[in-house]
């Protein structure tokens, strides 16, 4: 396929690819969620598992188990921008694209979870 802006991006998904490997060379500009990098994980399903305060139990938001089993694990939601976006920062217009790393996020900082407590 080539060279491909992230701007670009959207339209490629839209033409209903059935699957799509894609390696960015971009710039972490920020990152949305630094001051909590984590979130409690339900380990049979993996869904994002709540603390409920008020009957002391801990739900699974996709497989609603009220006692969820989790396990802390990282997520970091870093703002990019590709080489083509960059020229536009000079122009004080900056198209700002928004990931979300899961599992990467180990790769990206070099430790995992556990290491770094």
């Amino acid at each position: 396929m080539g060279e491909v802006s992230m701007v670009d991006l959207k339209d490629i998904i839209n033409e209903n690819i059935d699957k799509l490997f894609c390696i960015f060379k971009v710039t972490i500009v920020k990152v949305i969620n630094k001051d909590k990098p984590w979130y409690d994980n339900c380990k049979t399903c993996n869904g994002r598992v709540y603390s409920r305060m008020d009957d002391d139990t801990t739900l699974c938001d996709k497989c609603k188990n009220k006692k969820a089993s989790r396990v802390i694990k990282l997520i970091l939601k870093p703002v990019v921008l590709d080489r083509i976006d960059e020229s536009q920062v000079v122009l004080d217009r900056i198209d700002e694209s928004h990931v979300t790393l899961f599992d990467a996020s180990n790769y990206l900082i070099g430790y995992t979870l556990s290491e770094y407590a």
